[in-house]
């Protein structure tokens, strides 16, 4: 890559033009705000992303401390125009900048634009097109004359356009010179170059890995654009090659932390060495596509946003830090008051007195997933931690652990498509961790291989409870759900150690009684924000 330049452009238009209804800024003399837009339904052909791109984003950068002004989706010339000026008055004051836009966007006569989607489809001619497009260069003449320290541009922004536009030499957008001290340009592919839309996909190639790679700590922004690259190259099989042009004074970090060569994120460690790791907000589909193999017809897609970010156990409970609760509250499981626990005999579960977390029918150690607990057991043990540690911990939802096992994926696990509904020996170590068969019992925590957003055992190992009561999934999209308001059963994900691929995808929907407990089932769980 011969230059660094870095501009962000997404384009998502419901614009809200009211500063009263604007998220607060953050307390923090290092000020930033943000203005994102998505445009995907275009007279002269519709983008699949954008909107989903702009949304995404802005979660992104509220979890960063940014002051995001209402995301514009499908926005007209005139209501761009507003957001930008709108995005001026906001930037008085401020120490940061950015500006995201996702749509189509064009080259001409040495001038970039981005397209509103009230665009004409016959501009066939220079006038049309700098009468109804919307120079990139009023967006950075905006953003340099606001008087902030740093200012971020991205454009993803590089769509194939249709022939019957103005025509120009070349596709995409041109090539940005270093320019205005103090900005980072970064856009999705390079100058002259056409950028993929995915149109199966949540986002484009570009933005789903700038959202994952944006919020991990001690990254500044070339090596988040660094790692960015090397997605974008290995999922377009180098064709798409992501741009940045740079004229910045000092270095920038977009989330404080340590740097891990390994790219994981941060986590934390509490009172009883649980490692837990931050989960930003955002939005995502959930459930699965008509044409995943393994799938039940309780998998309905529909999308999903969840408003707050949280953490979440990055391994399963273990053995150890079960029977440390037992220890200290002298707490009897059900499965040791009740008759037992069921155990899988080879050819069938079975109820067994005498089974129970320590007893499961297969040897552990401290560092195995606990198993045979119910999930009314699983309460007492939140009981006794929160009471330890004065926080609110819980069993994730439904929502909430789907997104974390997706880890931004959309395929049927967080590393691929399902390869095979069945599971064998045969086929384990070429399946990996696809594969819930581990030979006939669960495997040690956290010694598969981890997720982008640094979870283990997420598909496969053991079952994990959920919070939510097993219910039909709505018919649009939702805010935080929470599950079925009742129903008896609760909702269990992951699969588990005994049972086929398509019962370990991040969509499929496993149930269990409160009272269940088996040698395949066990949890981890969540703890809100700003704990």
């Amino acid at each position: 890559m011969k230059k660094i330049k870095i501009i962000i452009l997404t384009t998502v238009v419901i614009c809200s033009l009211y500063p009263d209804i604007l998220f607060p800024a953050p307390n923090t003399t290092d000020r930033r705000v943000a203005l994102v837009i998505g445009n995907a339904h275009y007279e002269f052909g519709a983008l699949n992303c954008p909107e989903n791109d702009a949304n995404d984003i802005a979660g992104a950068l509220t979890s960063l401390g940014f002051e995001v002004l209402p995301p514009c989706i499908d926005a007209d010339k005139k209501e761009m125009q507003e957001a930008v000026e709108l995005f001026k008055r906001k930037l008085a004051g401020a120490q940061t900048g950015l500006f995201y836009y996702s749509g189509h966007g064009m080259q001409f006569n040495g001038k970039n634009y981005l397209l509103p989607v009230g665009a004409s489809k016959s501009m066939k001619i220079p006038a049309h097109v700098e009468y109804e497009g919307v120079p990139v260069g009023y967006v950075q003449a905006v953003m340099n004359h606001a008087g902030t320290k740093t200012n971020f541009l991205f454009l993803d922004a590089c769509r194939n356009l249709p022939y019957s536009l103005v025509h120009s030499q070349n596709q995409g957008l041109g090539a940005f010179e270093r320019g205005i001290n103090g900005m980072f340009i970064g856009y999705a592919t390079s100058p002259n170059s056409v950028a993929f839309d995915n149109p199966k996909g949540r986002n484009s190639v570009f933005t789903g890995s700038l959202k994952k790679h944006l919020v991990l700590p001690g990254k500044n922004i070339f090596e988040i654009m660094t790692l960015v690259n090397k997605d974008v190259a290995k999922e377009t099989n180098n064709y798409q090659k992501p741009e940045m042009v740079a004229n910045l004074d000092e270095m920038f970090v977009f989330t404080p932390g340590e740097n891990s060569d390994d790219n994981t994120p941060a986590v934390f460690t509490n009172a009883v060495g649980m490692q837990f790791v931050r989960i930003s907000p955002g939005s995502f589909t959930m459930g699965s596509p008509p044409d995943e193999p393994g799938r039940d017809s309780d998998e309905k897609q529909h999308p999903v946003t969840l408003s707050k970010g949280f953490h979440m156990q990055i391994k399963e409970v273990t053995v150890d830090q079960w029977r440390r609760f037992i220890r200290e509250s002298g707490y009897a499981t059900e499965a040791e008051t009740s008759g037992g626990a069921w155990i899988w005999t080879g050819g069938e579960w079975k109820k067994k007195e005498g089974y129970y977390w320590d007893h499961p029918g297969f040897e552990q150690t401290g560092e195995h997933p606990v198993t045979c607990v119910s999930w009314n057991d699983v309460q007492r043990f939140i009981q006794w931690l929160n009471q330890k540690t004065g926080q609110a911990y819980s069993l994730p939802t439904e929502a909430q652990w789907e997104y974390a096992a997706r880890a931004g994926s959309s395929t049927a696990f967080a590393n691929g498509k399902i390869t095979d509904t069945g599971c064998s020996d045969k086929n384990m170590d070429a399946m990996g961790w696809y594969c819930g068969n581990a030979g006939g019992k669960t495997h040690l925590v956290g010694r598969k291989q981890k997720n982008d957003w640094g979870l283990y055992d997420m598909h496969g190992n053991v079952w994990e409870w959920c919070s939510d009561r097993y219910g039909n999934y709505p018919g649009g999209s939702v805010t935080d759900p929470v599950g079925s308001p009742d129903g008896s059963s609760r909702v269990i994900r992951g699969g588990s150690w005994d049972y086929r691929a398509r019962y370990c995808r991040s969509a499929y929907r496993g149930r269990g009684w409160p009272g269940n407990r088996y040698s395949d089932l066990g949890f981890r769980l969540v703890l809100p924000p700003g704990q």
